[in-house]
C-alpha cells in the first residue's frame, strides 16, 4: 500500500506515497470515519462541537506544554 524511495535531493530522506491500493484503502477509511463522526455527533448543535473542538485544543496545547 506504501511505496518508499530515497529522496532524490538528500539521500537521508525516505520519501513515502500511497500506491492505488493504498489510495483505495484510505478512501474507504474516510468513508467509514465519516459515517462514524456523523453518528457521534448527530444530536449535537454547532455551537456543541465548537465547544467541544476549543476545549480539545486546550487540552492538546496544554499536553504539549509537558
Amino acid at each position: 500500500m506504501l511505496k518508499t524511495e530515497a529522496s532524490p535531493q538528500d539521500g537521508r530522506v525516505t520519501e513515502v506515497e500511497l500506491t492505488e491500493a493504498g489510495e483505495a484503502k484510505l478512501d474507504i477509511a474516510r468513508q467509514v470515519t465519516s459515517r462514524l463522526v456523523e453518528k457521534a455527533f448527530a444530536d449535537f448543535s454547532k455551537q456543541d462541537i465548537v465547544y467541544i473542538n476549543q476545549c480539545l485544543s486546550r487540552m492538546f496545547h496544554n499536553l504539549n506544554a509537558l
